[in-house]
């Protein structure tokens, strides 16, 4: 099996949903591969590390990765603006990846746009900059009351599982990504079933 070093590109192309042009997101998005690809090499991090749960302050969530993170924070310019993406990958092999990422719309945009819409142009970007045009799995969810989506499609090699919401202006985005099958049940309930967002308690004990 290849290696995979394709996952952000779904975490970047949902940002088309605010209106970039397909053909420059895609531009950058070799350029992101290549990125986080360096990333995890230079981390050197293979040594899982049970069920510690990992914490983002900034993020203000925290979810079992089984192993640490590489993080990584991109600007991403859009026609509403530049926009900060923050995101994690755990390469728990060079077939199984496992992401979180997060990123904040200006409020004004929140204001004036459908939820739905957003929700759909960020699975729809997500989807598509992956090749994945059919769903094993095509749903609407929340998430600790916060109104989501959650797919599971395969482009032939990448088998991709995949949730987002929003929580007020931010947006979130959670995958698990293989090459050759879904992760299995119990590890994409132990991956979704372990995130939750920090209650102001936790982020004040852990700053």
């Amino acid at each position: 099996m290849r290696k995979i070093i394709l996952p952000i590109a779904g975490l970047v192309l949902f940002l088309g949903a605010c209106g970039n042009a397909e053909n420059e997101m895609k531009e950058r998005l070799e350029k992101e591969q290549q990125a986080y690809a360096d990333a995890i090499e230079e981390s050197g991090v293979t040594e899982e590390k049970g069920a510690d749960l990992f914490h983002s302050v900034d993020g203000k969530f925290k979810i079992n990765f089984n192993g640490e993170p590489t993080e990584t924070s991109e600007i991403i310019p859009t026609e509403v603006g530049d926009i900060e993406m923050t995101s994690f990958m755990y390469e728990k092999s060079a077939t199984e990846v496992y992401l979180v990422a997060y990123n904040d719309y200006p409020s004004d945009m929140v204001k004036n746009s459908s939820v739905d819409d957003m929700l759909d142009g960020a699975k729809n970007g997500s989807s598509s900059s992956m090749n994945i045009v059919s769903f094993d799995v095509d749903e609407n969810l929340e998430i600790e009351g916060n109104p989501g989506r959650h797919f599971k499609g395969n482009n032939g090699s990448y088998y991709v599982e995949y949730k987002l919401f929003m929580k007020e202006n931010r947006l979130y985005q959670i995958a698990i990504i293989r090459d050759g099958s879904y992760a299995t049940s119990e590890r994409s309930e132990e991956f979704y079933g372990s995130f939750e967002l920090l209650e102001e308690e936790e982020e004040e004990e852990l700053i």
